[in-house]
């Protein structure tokens, strides 16, 4: 065999079984397991936090949830917080087990 040539698929013992399966998982993950209903709306994220440091600082643990499960919400706080720093419009500190989140001094002092 030459390796510009195709393999047939009975030619490899089990690779149309393993294919067959593979392509089922992409189907169910497709259809409900991987993509939900609940879309992540970081500018939603980043106008809830923005208006919480509006006039002084907040914890990370006390910025409002946007989302009934408390664990993906957590996850997308922090994501967007990461976004938010890396263009300096908040700055991060760790406060104990908590982070309190700052305006950007920038943006603090209106510059």
């Amino acid at each position: 065999m030459l390796v510009s040539d195709v393999p047939e698929l009975d030619s490899i013992p089990g690779l149309a079984d393993a294919l067959d399966s593979l392509v089922e998982t992409a189907v169910s993950l497709e259809n409900g397991g991987f993509w939900d209903d609940d879309p992540f709306l970081m500018d939603s994220y980043r106008e809830v936090i923005w208006d919480g440091v509006s006039e002084d600082a907040i914890l990370f643990s006390q910025l409002p949830a946007l989302n009934g499960d408390p664990r993906r919400d957590r996850a997308r706080r922090f994501m967007t917080l990461v976004f938010m720093e890396q263009e300096r419009e908040v700055d991060l500190t760790q406060y104990g087990n908590d982070l309190l989140v700052m305006r950007h001094e920038a943006d603090a002092e209106g510059c």
